[in-house]
């Protein structure tokens, strides 16, 4: 794919994977819902809510697997997924090389791509976890999602959201060369702010990676 425009970034699989606050924060469109029909080359996607835009309904360009990251599941009418997308020459993709981008939903909870995380520090030689495991970082491990294995975070759709409105309505961010962040403005009250984080491990971990670009 020949690179024309800064918007390949967020679609090209030349990339590292994209971080889930940059999903959030870059994201021309946010949705969750389900697929209803299929082509060799996109999928239809029924609206449940949108978080950005009123749209019912969304022709998304399917993924393509290739040597460095596969979809987790073959497509299917029925998938429950929570997309994050971006228009590439006037056709809507899944951010990100990885479809870090598109999480899939069982019941009530969503599944974020593990490689859109920072992981957490390997155990130390006596077997014990870092100091800083379960607050600097989000817990990964492997779910089994409609039958296949996921590698990632489990949290609640709800929660999940919420989160999401929050950190775009508390967070502004500028970018620099090759597309990443080169600076972040907290827009919201940080007292505020605080209060949310204690009990938010996801909102937690953006504040801190972003609390160092402002």
């Amino acid at each position: 794919m020949e690179l024309k425009n800064d918007d390949a970034f967020y679609v090209n699989p030349l990339f590292s994977p994209l971080s889930l606050y940059e999903m959030m924060l870059g994201a021309e469109k946010i949705v969750y819902g389900e697929i209803t029909r299929l082509d060799s080359e996109t999928f239809t996607f029924k609206i449940e809510r949108s978080l950005i835009g009123k749209e019912s309904e969304l022709i998304i360009q399917r993924f393509q697997n290739w040597p460095c990251a596969h979809r987790w599941t073959d497509y299917k009418i029925g998938q429950r997924l929570f997309l994050f997308l971006r228009t590439y020459e006037g056709m809507l993709y899944s951010m990100s090389g990885g479809n870090e981008g598109e999480l899939p939903i069982e019941n009530d909870s969503v599944y974020i791509n593990g490689l859109s995380l920072d992981p957490p520090p390997p155990p130390r030689p006596d077997g014990t976890l870092s100091e800083y495991s379960n607050t600097d970082f989000i817990d990964l491990q492997k779910h089994e999602v409609k039958g296949m294995s996921y590698f990632g975070h489990k949290t609640d759709l709800i929660s999940f959201i919420e989160t999401v409105l929050q950190i775009r309505n508390c967070f502004e961010i500028e970018y620099g060369k090759y597309k990443s962040i080169q600076k972040a403005t907290i827009l919201c009250d940080e007292n505020e702010l605080q209060k949310n984080i204690e009990s938010n491990k996801i909102l937690n971990w953006v504040y801190r990676k972003l609390k160092n670009k402002t």
